[in-house]
């Protein structure tokens, strides 16, 4: 039988690797540096770093950004729904769904949100603040009213008579017409 000297040397190469291998995971187990007893089995400190090594860094916190935040959807009859997202005292309008006969203009407020719904004869004001960790909506008919005819003050509705004449106001003498 006669044996190829590459395959030699490739029989010997694999040894070599198991040999190292079988060293090393020795070495790291600590069987190859104590003596079997149980008290090596602790670390044991290489070198002590000084305190002067150490250089004071200034880190600064970072707050949580995880503040739970709330999605609400509210129906204004006959005009659409106001969805918001509320994160801890913050309102923030997320979407406005409404009747195309209406018109949204959302206006700055300080507190809260202010939308204006205006149609060709109706004025609703929306709106919504954060009041003790809730949320507070009040929705207003800001309609004017129309103006009708001015009344005179000499204007007796239709009644004919004579006035008060003895200041008592009463109008003992009135008579009453039906139209």
């Amino acid at each position: 039988m006669k044996i190829n000297r590459t395959a030699l040397a490739a029989a010997a190469s694999v040894v070599a690797v198991v040999v190292a291998g079988t060293a090393a995971l020795a070495a790291n187990f600590g069987m190859l540096s104590g003596s079997g007893d149980e008290s090596d089995a602790t670390p044991r400190i290489v070198a002590s770093i000084d305190d002067e090594v150490f250089v004071d860094v200034p880190v600064q916190e970072v707050a949580p950004t995880t503040e739970a935040s709330q999605t609400l959807a509210y129906q204004v009859e006959g005009i659409g729904v106001v969805t918001l997202k509320r994160t801890g005292d913050t309102l923030a309008v997320v979407s406005l769904d409404v009747d195309p006969q209406w018109d949204a203009a959302q206006s700055a407020s300080a507190d809260g949100i202010s939308i204006r719904f205006t149609s060709s004869g109706q004025v609703i004001s929306f709106s919504a603040t954060v009041v003790d960790a809730e949320v507070v909506v009040d929705v207003i008919d800001e309609t004017p009213v129309p103006a009708t005819g001015t009344r005179d003050d000499d204007d007796s509705g239709g009644r004919s008579g004579s006035h008060d004449d003895d200041g008592s106001g009463h109008d003992d003498e009135a008579s009453y017409e039906d139209d």
